[in-house]
């Protein structure tokens, strides 16, 4: 006599869930791994035709120009700003202004734009998926931390951006733009006013400053090629350093030097790991400066309290000198 099996359906329940999770995350990753290969493509194809952005021009000078999210009027940082700049090379846009679907449709809501007459992509376009990291949280909203070290555990993100010449009319976004640019602008004015502070006005007839590249480096040059970008500084590159680095770069990228056989299993998230890298050393450079800049500061203001100290005191002994006279 057969003996007829039960099953627990709330155990069979959460097998399928994590079924369910487990392809999830598979397909996730192979979207995160094909974005990867996508931008990594793109970018050793500029690297080898000298169109790079971080390459020098006929000048000598790279493309230090800032790289905008148009809605939030914020600048794009690191590997990023030079993956949008790319694109728009790629594609011939002039202008390097960017934004999001959810950022169109929000300003759709606000600006209460008919359905004929709203913000919307041309068709046939295609953005570009940018990739970052963010802390992992838990059902609660708590940061989930590593049980051996303590620290964040981090998850990729992924964005599509636009650039605004892919709008069937950039203009209208353009408009919106500066009105809320100009909003910000008083509204940063005022607050700096009545908090007592001065409020220094933009000078648009000042010189950039120049920052030359000094190593070929694959992460010291992008951290420098940062810098510039983050400062405002133009990026002056010489011929010899540029080619280093384009050789060094596909090196760093592939995982191997030119003549010997590539790594099987390529890493294609080599352009990501590239890109932190030079993050983090742009990082602390600009840490080890602004310390220096706060010892120079605190130096200053301790020799100046010692020097008043010194003059008050000479004065106090030559009063007692001339009174016991």
């Amino acid at each position: 006599m057969e003996t007829e099996t039960t099953t627990n359906p709330l155990t069979d329940q959460n097998t399928a869930t994590d079924h369910v999770h487990k392809a999830a995350s598979l397909d996730k990753a192979n979207q995160d791994m094909i974005i990867a290969k996508t931008n990594r493509k793109r970018f050793v194809k500029a690297l080898e035709d000298g169109t790079l952005p971080c390459l020098p021009g006929k000048n000598g000078l790279a493309d230090t120009e800032p790289v905008e999210n148009i809605v939030k009027g914020t600048s794009y940082k690191g590997i990023t700003a030079l993956i949008l700049k790319n694109f728009s090379r790629q594609n011939n846009f002039t202008d390097e202004r960017f934004f999001t679907m959810q950022q169109l449709e929000f300003v759709n809501m606000k600006m209460k734009l008919p359905f004929a007459a709203r913000l919307r992509i041309k068709k046939g376009s295609h953005g570009v998926n940018i990739q970052y990291s963010v802390n992992k949280l838990d059902e609660n909203g708590s940061e989930i931390k590593d049980p051996v070290t303590g620290k964040s555990i981090k998850e990729s993100q992924t964005v599509k951006l636009f650039n605004i010449e892919q709008l069937v009319d950039p203009d209208l976004l353009i408009d919106y733009a500066a009105d809320q640019r100009d909003a910000r602008y008083e509204y940063m004015k005022e607050k700096v006013k009545n908090s007592g502070g001065i409020w220094h006005e933009p000078n648009p007839d000042k010189q950039k400053e120049v920052l030359t590249a000094t190593t070929s480096d694959p992460v010291m040059y992008l951290a420098q090629y940062f810098e510039a970008m983050d400062t405002g500084r133009d990026f002056k590159v010489s011929k010899e350093i540029a080619d280093e680095f384009k050789n060094k770069t596909k090196e760093y990228i592939f995982e191997h030097k030119e003549g010997e056989e590539p790594k099987k299993g390529l890493n294609p998230f080599r352009l990501n790991m590239l890109g932190a890298e030079a993050a983090y050393q742009y990082s602390v450079t600009k840490n080890d400066r602004q310390a220096e800049i706060r010892n120079k500061y605190a130096e200053e203001k301790y020799n100046d309290k010692l020097k008043k100290f010194h003059e008050k005191n000479r004065k106090s002994v030559s009063d007692d000198y001339e009174m016991s006279m």
